[in-house]
């Protein structure tokens, strides 16, 4: 498991992916990411979009 803190950046909210999944998932500067939100469970999940 891994956590991030959310952080302010103008009227966004960022949360940094950890190094680890980066490498693991090849995650590089302009990588679309694709966001699930599930308001049952209150999850979100966020995936990397396939090129």
């Amino acid at each position: 498991m891994y956590s991030s803190k959310v952080q302010q950046h103008g009227g966004s909210k960022i949360v940094s992916i950890p190094k680890t999944i980066v490498d693991l998932l090849e995650i590089e500067k302009g990588d679309s990411m694709i966001w699930e939100l599930n308001l049952e469970d209150k999850t979100l999940s966020v995936k990397k979009k396939e090129k």
